[in-house]
Parts: structure tokens; C-alpha cells; sequence
């Protein structure tokens, strides 16, 4: 019996110090679809909302966003949010930010110019953590579209999107899922439970 209890009272150490982390919800793509016709855009279109995450324009001008169909610009085959870059021409450049109704990881993002021909650029990411701090990636753009997957983008509040050099950028399929908690499953549940009773148990004896 001595030995039985002395093995859960190590479960319950094992148990009590290990709660595994896991997402609380599958990814969501922010990809666009069905706003707008293939040949057609829709300006301004900020705030943008899909699958419980926002796209918000931070200093609006004459025109600084737009959701363009497949057809439109240099696409990459589907609609994409277009936006002009901070320091162009692009009547008056802008920037974009994204929030969430809770903490969120970024995963990954397509990027390209929306000015076939242009001149190449880069996408300024600059995540707000939280908690205090940031996170920051730069992205190169051009005509030839990439998935961008990215690391460190966790826990964030929101995300800051700015173009550099390129007259304007275009962004699509965003990969964004709630940040992990610690939550325990069901299963540590119960065996932090059969622990503890093995720690009530060991205590009773020695007092007994």
C-alpha cells in the first residue's frame, strides 16, 4: 500500500506540473472570396471582417484599400486586399491593421505587388504582443506571388501591415488561429484528480 501511494503522489507531481497547451479553435483563412466580381474592386472596403478577425485602414486617403476580383491587377488567381503603400505615391500611402476578438497567431500570409511591372517592395509586419513588446518581419514583394510563413507572430493583440517601396501591395490568405492556453484536457483532468487523491491519501497515513 506504501508503494501504491507513493506512486500517485508522483502522478500528482507529473499531473499538476504538466498541462499540456493546445489551440482552442482550427485556423482561419482570411481570403476574400465573394465580396466583389472577378473583374471588379470595391474601395474603400476597411473595416473588413472575416471568420472573427479585422482588417482596419489606420490613416485613410483618397484611396488606400480594396478588395480586387481574380481578374483584376496582378492577381494570383482569387480576390485579394489591396492596399497603397506607406511611403508611395498611391494618393497618400496608409497602413492596415488586423485584430482579433482574443489573442491570435498569425501563421502565414500570401504577398505581391499589386502593380504588375512595378517596382519591387517589401511588407512591414509589426505584431503587438500580449502583454507588452512586439514582433516584426519584413517581406519582399514583387509580381511573382509566395506564401510567407512566419514565426514568433503569437499571443498577439493586433498586427500592423505597411508597404515600402512598391506603389502598392496585395495580401491574401492569411492564416490566423487562436493562440494556445493552458487548459488541460480531459485526461490530465483525470489524472490530476486520481493524483491528488493519492496525496490525500499518503497524508492521512502519515498523520494516522
Amino acid at each position: 500500500m506504501r508503494k501504491f501511494t507513493a506512486t500517485l503522489s508522483t502522478a500528482a507531481l507529473i499531473a499538476l506540473g504538466t498541462v499540456p497547451t493546445f489551440a482552442s479553435a482550427t485556423p482561419v483563412v482570411m481570403g476574400f472570396e465573394g465580396v466583389t466580381a472577378d473583374s471588379d474592386q470595391i474601395v474603400p472596403v476597411t473595416p473588413y471582417a472575416e471568420g472573427g478577425y479585422t482588417l482596419t485602414n489606420t490613416n485613410r486617403g483618397d484611396f488606400n484599400d480594396g478588395i480586387f476580383g481574380k481578374n483584376a491587377s496582378n492577381s494570383n488567381g482569387s480576390a485579394t486586399f489591396v492596399f497603397c503603400a506607406y511611403d508611395s505615391t498611391c494618393f497618400g500611402g496608409t497602413s492596415i491593421k488586423l485584430t482579433g476578438g482574443a489573442p491570435f497567431t498569425l501563421k502565414s500570409i500570401d504577398v505581391g505587388n499589386w502593380e504588375t511591372g512595378g517596382p519591387a517592395g517589401t511588407l512591414e509586419l509589426i505584431g503587438s504582443v500580449l502583454g507588452g513588446g512586439t514582433v516584426t518581419a519584413v517581406l519582399d514583394t514583387g509580381d511573382a506571388w509566395a506564401t510567407r510563413l512566419l514565426s514568433g507572430f503569437d499571443n498577439l493583440l493586433s498586427v500592423e501591415f505597411r508597404g515600402h517601396t512598391a506603389y502598392a501591395v496585395a495580401i491574401d490568405n492569411l492564416v490566423l488561429d487562436l493562440s494556445p492556453s493552458r487548459v488541460p484536457e480531459p485526461g490530465s483532468l483525470a489524472l490530476a484528480a486520481l493524483a491528488l487523491a493519492g496525496l490525500g491519501l499518503s497524508a492521512r497515513r502519515r498523520i494516522g
